[in-house]
C-alpha cells in the first residue's frame, strides 16, 4: 500500500507523461519520451526527458485530527535544440510544465493545492552543445488522517 505522499508523487510522474503536442487542452510545445524519478545521470538516448525530484515536507501541522503537509516537487526537463535559440526553447518548456501542473481545469487527485514557486533555465548551453533544460519547483499541499499516512 502506498502513502498519500507516494500516490501524489506517482500522479506527478503520470502528469509529466501527459505533456504532449497531441494533448487537446492545453496545447503543448514538446513531447517527452522518458519520465524518470530522482535520476541524476541522464544519457543522450534518454532525451527528451523529464526528471521528478520529490522534496521534503517543509511544513507539517496537526489540525483537527489531520496532518496537513506541504512538500516541494522539482521537475527538470531536458531536450535537444537545433537552430532555434536555446533560450526560446527553455521558455517554451517552462510554459509547458507550468501549464500542465497549475491549470485549474486539470486538477490533481489527493492534492489540496499546488503552486508554482520558481523555475526557468538552470544553465545555458555553451558553443557546440545541443541539449538544453529547465527546472521548475512547485509547492504541494496535501493532508492525511493523523497517524495514518495511507488514509486521506
Amino acid at each position: 500500500m502506498d502513502t498519500i505522499r507516494e500516490q501524489i508523487i506517482q500522479n506527478i510522474e503520470t502528469r509529466c507523461a501527459t505533456i504532449s503536442t497531441t494533448a487537446t487542452s492545453p496545447t503543448f510545445n514538446f513531447d517527452y519520451d522518458n519520465i524518470f524519478r530522482a535520476r541524476k545521470n541522464i544519457e543522450i538516448p534518454d532525451l527528451p526527458c523529464m526528471v521528478v525530484w520529490p522534496g521534503q515536507d517543509t511544513d507539517a501541522q496537526k489540525q483537527y485530527g489531520r496532518t496537513k503537509c506541504e512538500m516541494t516537487i522539482k521537475i527538470e526537463a531536458f531536450r535537444f535544440f537545433d537552430t532555434t535559440n536555446p533560450s526560446v526553447i527553455q521558455e517554451q518548456m517552462l510554459g509547458d510544465v507550468i501549464s500542465a501542473f497549475t491549470d485549474p481545469e486539470n486538477p490533481f487527485p489527493l492534492i489540496e493545492d499546488i503552486s508554482y514557486t520558481n523555475g526557468g533555465p538552470e544553465d545555458f548551453p555553451s558553443g557546440g552543445e545541443t541539449i538544453t533544460g529547465i527546472g521548475v519547483t512547485f509547492n504541494i499541499q496535501y493532508s492525511y488522517k493523523t497517524g495514518k499516512p495511507y488514509t486521506q
